[in-house]
């Protein structure tokens, strides 16, 4: 190959590249240097910004990992929050149920369910709130037992 042949091959091979690593970098004019009657991306310019990317990358995946390793306290956070909620649901349905039980077996109760909803959402929210309450030392128990095991798991 003669040499003018092999410095247009290598003139494209630099184009493509600095396009792409421009493309991957963004920005633009920064990044390049001119080099006789063309500009190329300056390997000076861009090599700072991907080793920066580089090692932030490398931390991001360090702090992933070490995530993943923590104990399963914060699972056992997640898992009590989920218990808490579900122990909720189920006393706000338990209060709902008690309101139409209430107005079926009462019907001047239906009759007064014309004028309004609060008097409803008051009652489920009492029986929730009791529930709760009332419920709160064994649901506490339930969730030491759990994580007991789960410890005992690891």
């Amino acid at each position: 190959m003669n040499k003018e042949l092999i410095a247009e091959l290598v003139a494209a091979e630099l184009r493509a590249l600095s396009k792409v690593l421009v493309d991957h970098l963004g920005g633009g004019s920064e990044w390049f240097k001119p080099i006789g009657d063309e500009f190329y991306v300056s390997a000076a310019a861009i090599a700072p910004e991907l080793r920066r990317r580089k090692e932030e990358a490398q931390a991001l995946r360090r702090a992933k990992a070490k995530q993943e390793r923590l104990p399963t306290v914060k699972a056992a956070e997640s898992q009590e929050q989920r218990a808490r909620r579900l122990f909720d649901e189920m006393a706000r349905n338990i209060g709902r149920e008690a309101v139409n039980h209430l107005k079926a077996m009462y019907p001047a109760v239906a009759d007064r369910a014309t004028l309004g909803g609060n008097w409803e959402r008051s009652l489920t929210n009492h029986v929730r709130n009791d529930i709760n309450w009332r419920m709160r030392p064994l649901l506490m128990a339930l969730i030491a037992v759990h994580q007991e095991w789960s410890e005992d798991d690891a």
